[in-house]
């Protein structure tokens, strides 16, 4: 369990995703209320794609959150056969091959947010996807950053590693 209050840099992105998901909630009703009112029913072209816009954004701040906390799923079969300074190798190991796939992600979102700057929306706004886009580099090297930390932290013998034979989940906390 946490000991301690969660630093400035994950309440900012705690409050990104409380923000996005809500706008995500929020827009889904607002498209569903305005389909089904026939008077109003022309205003909701916009409620779809402020969806699906937040709804990226908060995936991806989610994502870099639940790395900085180590709450992304993991098989521990392997780990749990190991001594200490193996499971800190593997998990280093582990770490730096989802490092190079964020990184890998981080730079194809770039490229995604370049091309797709240059055309509109999935729909009838005119809002860029390139608002939906850049959330993919962002994640990633926000995630990029958190592997980093976390490869760093477990060869200095700093980070929590893996207990062998551990189910215990760490808890969830906002």
């Amino acid at each position: 369990m946490r000991t301690t209050p969660p630093s400035p840099y994950e309440r900012i992105l705690k409050v990104g995703i409380v923000l996005f998901f809500g706008l995500t909630v929020l827009a889904g009703i607002a498209g569903v209320i305005f389909r089904y009112i026939p008077p109003i029913s022309h205003l909701g072209f916009w409620t779809e794609e402020a969806v699906r816009y937040a709804f990226i954004w908060a995936v991806f701040l989610a994502a870099a959150l639940a790395t900085r906390q180590r709450l992304h799923i993991a098989v521990d079969l392997l780990p749990a056969a190991l001594s200490r300074r193996h499971r800190e190798w593997l998990e280093s190991g582990i770490g730096l091959f989802c490092l190079g796939f964020v990184v890998v992600l981080g730079l194809g979102g770039i490229q995604a947010a370049k091309v797709s700057a240059e055309s509109t929306s999935w729909s009838t706004t005119e809002v860029s996807r390139a608002w939906a886009y850049v959330a993919v580099p962002v994640g990633s090297f926000l995630m990029a950053f958190e592997f980093g930390r976390i490869i760093v932290r477990t060869l200095r013998g700093t980070a929590p590693v893996s207990e062998a034979g551990s189910r215990e989940a760490a808890p969830l906390e906002l």
